[in-house]
């Protein structure tokens, strides 16, 4: 059967069609007019801070508009997502943080100052590097993961240290713990600066941390680096993943992520247009050479590839954190 459309409705969608795009196009085109603000869900010095600095220099050199950090750290980032939250959606407020934000943070507070869902709009996923499991060298004498397991056993409630509660380190902790029937006392951080310190004193048996923050201790020798997670490095080549070592939870195949986001709202085009300028900005020789330096191979990901991995991980994540019985803040 055949439709009839009338002589002028078929003009009109005529004429208006080709208009569509370049409107689009204009739109995109628009953004950016003043500079960025950036709102930073964690201190100075963090590899937030690293990740939004580079790809910040590249928008700069091809927008022509600074690029400048307002530092709002607090609950996991959600002090600066609340902040993002009241910012107007048009591309010149943004918010670098990491999934912490997005995800855990539904089960680690009672209640959120910002709805992940409804306020926030996903721009990029940044991969951050493997995390590297290290042990004491003087306490554990361990070179692998089945040789760690081992002194644990052997060990009256030996002491682990994360980067803070819920987080991932403490998510693989908790997993090790359950998977091989271990007691490790799971002790928690602020970062990862102490917590390495006393890994190197031999304050207690391991840690898990990222991989630049445990170079110097891996130098020195008082740490030595066991495992890697989510998969090997390429700074690590003679360091298994865990998973290849027997792990067997997903927590050891996935790994968080540094992320940029945006207001709820914020028109498409323009989410579009800062992701393009990610991919570009990966692929210049002063991104490659920061994502060495953290031991990730892998710049940021599209808008469209990001909003994937979030809706595949995100019931992973919450089911991890709920199953560490934490009482929510």
């Amino acid at each position: 059967m055949h439709t009839c459309i009338p002589r002028r409705t078929f003009l009109a969608a005529s004429v208006c069609v080709p208009f569509m795009a370049p409107r689009l196009r204009a739109a995109e085109a628009a953004w950016p007019q003043r500079p960025i603000r950036v709102i930073m869900g964690f201190p100075g010095g963090s590899q937030t801070e690293a990740f939004a600095r580079a790809y910040g220099e590249y928008v700069t050199q091809q927008t022509g508009q600074p690029w400048f950090l307002d530092f709002k750290p607090g609950m996991n980032g959600g002090v600066a997502a609340a902040e993002l939250k009241r910012s107007p959606p048009d591309g010149h407020t943004l918010l670098f943080t990491i999934t912490t934000t997005l995800i855990q943070n539904r089960v680690l507070f009672r209640s959120l100052p910002y709805d992940p869902d409804k306020d926030l709009s996903i721009v990029a996923f940044m991969a951050p590097g493997n995390l590297t499991l290290s042990v004491s060298t003087a306490r554990t004498g361990a070179t692998n993961l089945r040789e760690f397991i081992e002194h644990v056993r052997k060990t009256p409630k030996p002491a682990v240290g994360t980067f803070g509660a819920g987080t991932h380190p403490h998510i693989m902790f908790n997993e090790l713990n359950r998977q091989y029937g271990l007691d490790m006392n799971i002790v928690h951080y602020r970062g990862s600066a102490q917590l390495l310190t006393d890994l190197g004193a031999g304050v207690i048996d391991a840690g898990i941390t990222n991989h630049l923050s445990s170079i110097p201790f891996l130098q020195k020798g008082v740490a030595r680096a066991i495992a890697t997670v989510p998969g090997r490095s390429a700074v690590l080549p003679g360091v298994a993943s865990a998973a290849e070592q027997g792990a067997t939870s997903a927590a050891f195949r996935i790994g968080g992520y540094q992320c940029c986001l945006a207001p709820g709202g914020t028109p498409p085009e323009v989410i579009e247009r800062i992701s393009s300028l990610f991919q570009e900005a990966g692929r210049t020789e002063r991104m490659r050479t920061l994502l060495a330096t953290f031991g990730a191979d892998q710049p940021a990901y599209t808008a469209e590839e990001s909003r994937r991995r979030y809706a595949a991980e995100a019931p992973l994540w919450i089911a991890f954190v709920k199953e560490l019985g934490l009482t929510p803040e």
